[in-house]
């Protein structure tokens, strides 16, 4: 299991052009600039795993990389400081690892999506246009770094105090750029070996 760690601000293209053609999507105040409008600041960890491949399409020109049936999936917690909508968590179940026919770079697809707050509830619908579920979701700063739901039908995750190595205080160092397509629910590699506006 790998897990990754810093103060980041995600700025996407998918969120540039949801921003475009959505009159509810404004840049947030203080985003840094017009071509990414939307700023998130937080910490992001990336749990893979084996899993079984999809069998039905994930979308047109979109492929899954599998061998004998089996692929990339996992979990992605993610813990917003900053948003448009506020603090928030953030849980993503991860399905498969697919490639675009189209851009020629490769991405991790989100099957499940749930967010803690009913305002990056709303946001995901109303904006994204990407279905998302409003869940009772705990970060916990001790136990192993697992993803698990108690009877309560709470999601936890823990050994999160590991994600943070300086101070509450400290200023963000590292800048994480994201290709986020948000119908699919798909976190794009930030580079492309070919574009090929015929696929897909």
């Amino acid at each position: 299991a790998g897990a990754a760690g810093t103060a980041i601000a995600v700025r996407s293209r998918g969120q540039r052009r949801a921003a475009r053609r959505t009159r509810a999507a404004r840049p947030a105040a203080g985003s840094q600039s017009e071509d990414f409008p939307w700023s998130f600041r937080g910490r992001v960890r990336f749990r893979p795993a084996l899993v079984g491949a999809p069998k039905d399409p994930v979308g047109d020109g979109i492929g899954v990389l599998s061998l004998l049936g089996v692929t990339v999936g996992g979990s992605v917690c993610l813990q917003y400081d900053e948003s448009p909508v506020g603090p928030y968590l953030e849980v993503v179940q991860m399905t498969a690892a697919i490639l675009s026919e189209r851009l020629g770079t490769a991405a991790l697809w989100g099957s499940r999506l749930m967010v803690s707050s009913d305002e990056a509830d709303g946001a995901n619908g109303d904006i994204w246009g990407v279905p998302s579920e409003r869940r009772d979701i705990e970060f916990e700063n001790d136990g192993s770094p697992g993803v698990r739901t108690d009877t309560e039908g709470r999601i936890r995750v823990g050994g999160w105090d590991c994600m943070r190595f300086a101070d509450k205080d400290a200023e963000p160092w590292g800048e994480l750029p994201v290709w986020w397509t948000p119908t699919l629910k798909a976190l794009w590699l930030p580079f492309s070996a070919w574009r090929s506006e015929s696929a897909g």
